[in-house]
């Protein structure tokens, strides 16, 4: 009982939570209690569950080796140099431990901040990359409109000189017929048909005359 009510006080402490050490997390927690209790075994002073419990408050109270000597004395007599030596050579492996997995972090630390760098970079390059590929597709499509828009006027004219040449033509026939009627041939040749058609009339005239005048004779 008496050891009982040494261990209610000195574990009731309010801020004490040996699953949330500082730098331990609570698996390594359970694993050094576990080494605990089999140290505690081993040398024939394991009490009860309780024992375990209250040497993690001092290991998470960060008691030195002195002051675990004279806290666990009570309860492990002449094993308490033995104990607390190996308790202290445990936490120090992994305050080592813990130690060099904290170097390791920093000195990882520049190149993970490095390669987020190099990501960062490689994504603003890949961003300016497709902005320059949708720049340069619709400097194309402009350009295409631009080119289809110039044959669209070419056709258009190319359709109004067709037009134009073929009213030009048109004209060119009509005066070249009016000059033709207009020539000394075309005179010429007209006169001489007015010439043959006059003759012809006298020639008819000159036959009804002579048979007339043989009619009225007979």
């Amino acid at each position: 009982n008496n050891l009982t009510n040494v261990y209610v006080e000195k574990f009731s402490a309010p801020e004490i939570n040996i699953f949330d050490m500082e730098g331990v997390g609570s698996e390594v927690s359970l694993k050094i209690r576990s080494a605990i209790k089999a140290k505690l075994v081993e040398l024939g002073t394991y009490v009860d569950e309780e024992l375990p419990d209250y040497i993690m408050v001092l290991v998470a109270n960060k008691k030195t080796k002195d002051q675990m000597d004279d806290d666990l004395s009570l309860f492990l007599g002449h094993n308490t140099e033995r104990f607390t030596s190996w308790l202290h050579h445990v936490l120090q492996k992994l305050n080592a431990a813990a130690l060099l997995q904290v170097t390791t972090a920093q000195q990882e630390e520049p190149k993970k901040k490095d390669a987020e760098e190099d990501k960062r970079r490689d994504r603003e390059e890949e961003k300016k990359r497709e902005r320059d590929e949708e720049k340069k597709r619709e400097k194309a499509e402009e350009m295409k409109k631009i080119r289809d828009e110039e044959k669209r006027k070419a056709k258009e004219k190319e359709k109004a000189d067709r037009k134009r040449k073929s009213s030009e033509r048109k004209v060119d026939r009509k005066e070249k017929k009016v000059k033709k009627s207009d020539s000394p041939d075309s005179q010429e040749k007209s006169s001489r048909e007015k010439k043959i058609n006059v003759e012809s009339v006298k020639a008819t005239k000159s036959k009804d005359t002579v048979k007339e005048k043989e009619s009225k004779e007979k």
